[in-house]
């Protein structure tokens, strides 16, 4: 065990290294003269890679599956289309779990069963803006009836690494420079569609904080707010489940032009309950 925590560092330490060398950080950093925070970003570097994660960017599939975006839910008989507020609530996304786990997706999901999800508006700053269903029978789905909210999109997982933004980690880069942060979480090309990893967040919030916060009923901290260290610890279990960002060929657009996130903690999506799953969404 030593020996596998020791390579894995080794390799972070040299990725770390590499990038650092070869990137605009060093040219940055260099031309500010400042050799403290060339090493502050470098241990911060070095820390998101140590701590990246699996994460599947969702991508036009070249032939017809299950795992789709948009259009209308295959529901198995026997699932209801979730109620919100003003009548059904807004199809987003389906997927099978079995396609994810085949594609290198997270391994606390479950490896087979389908998910589904869905959205109300008119729930935006609540944890159940987002309902997840999950299917774990794997039975034939029937399309439902009625009309879709977004055109449809069949799609299929490209496998990476996703690396702890430093809201994840809840690094205060204020006193870093400006630059800081968009080197180090870059801002995504194009709809940036994902399962599993770290979010790409937009505004400044702890994300795995606040949804402990959410989970438990309690009024989201501000930045600077003291955590409890029971809720610092819980908080460690979160992790992102599911990222719809606004796409215009989708017609889908969250606040404006945001994203939306859903949440779980990895235990609960490991015993299949999804309905735990917290959800939000950020803008510019």
């Amino acid at each position: 065990m030593l020996i596998v925590v020791l390579a894995v560092l080794a390799t972070a330490v040299v990725g770390a290294v590499l990038w650092w060398r070869s990137g605009a950080a060093a040219r940055r950093a260099l031309d500010a003269r400042d050799p403290e925070l060339a090493v502050a970003v470098a241990q911060i570097r070095e820390r998101q890679d140590v701590l990246a994660e699996p994460a599947l960017k969702l991508l036009p599939a070249e032939k017809s599956g299950f795992s789709k975006l948009g259009g209308r839910p295959d529901l198995p008989m026997g699932v209801a289309h979730p109620q919100g507020e003003r009548g059904l609530r807004t199809f987003l996304a389906q997927f099978d779990l079995a396609e994810i786990r085949a594609a290198g997706g997270p391994d606390w999901l479950p490896d087979a069963g389908r998910l589904y999800a869905f959205y109300d508006d008119q729930r935006h700053g609540f944890s159940d803006v987002v309902t997840i269903l999950h299917d774990g029978s794997d039975a034939a789905g029937a399309t439902a009836p009625g009309e879709a909210a977004f055109p449809e999109r069949r799609v299929g997982f490209e496998a990476g690494r996703s690396r702890p933004s430093l809201d994840w980690l809840g690094v205060d880069y204020r006193g870093l420079g400006g630059w800081v942060e968009d080197l180090l979480t870059p801002e995504p090309e194009g709809p940036a569609h994902q399962v599993g990893g770290y979010p790409d967040e937009i505004q400044d919030e702890r994300f795995p904080v606040v949804c402990e916060y959410m989970a438990r009923g309690l009024p989201e901290p501000g930045f600077d707010d003291e955590v409890p260290p029971d809720i610092e610890d819980a908080a460690e279990d979160w992790r992102l489940l599911l990222q719809v960002d606004s796409d215009p060929e989708l017609k889908m657009n969250f606040g404006d032009g945001g994203r939306l996130y859903v949440f779980i903690r990895r235990s609960d999506a490991r015993r299949g309950a999804f309905e735990k799953a917290v959800g939000g969404w950020q803008t510019y």
